[in-house]
């Protein structure tokens, strides 16, 4: 079995991140992991099988060093397969999020990378690109 790697993402507020990603894209939050106000796991699927997964922490959990890094947003790819849909599974999530009131950056669209993405930002500027992709492009 490979490695799954977990992004961690700097959160102003943990419990505000954590509905957002539970509320609004349908993650699910791992109680065991989670320490209010610090830390959050986020999944989407089953924790034993996903590869989908986020860490949420604040800058300086209470009794650690000063974060001596700058915070900045970072950008996530979230590479949507579903080859029964095809590229349309970037619309049917699109419209999933919107729907439950989250503004998208970017409206879905085919791009000349060759995918199919859509462009959402989290309450801390991290930036959050669901994609299919295309397949590989013509020349």
């Amino acid at each position: 079995m490979l490695p799954t790697i977990i992004p961690f993402l700097c959160a102003k507020s943990v419990e505000a991140s954590v509905e957002f990603y539970t509320k609004k894209l349908g993650f699910k939050l791992d109680e065991a992991t989670h320490m209010p106000g610090q830390y959050a796991h986020v999944y989407l699927g089953e924790l034993s099988d996903t590869t989908a997964q986020i860490m949420l922490h604040s800058p300086a959990p209470p009794g650690s060093p000063e974060c001596k890094t700058t915070y900045g947003p970072s950008e996530l790819l979230i590479r949507l397969s579903g080859d029964e849909k095809g590229k349309e599974i970037v619309d049917e999530w699109h419209d999933k999020i919107v729907k439950n009131g989250v503004v998208a950056k970017e409206k879905p669209e085919d791009k000349p990378w060759n995918c199919r993405q859509a462009v959402f930002t989290d309450p801390d500027g991290h930036e959050l690109q669901f994609y299919f992709w295309l397949g590989t492009a013509s020349k």
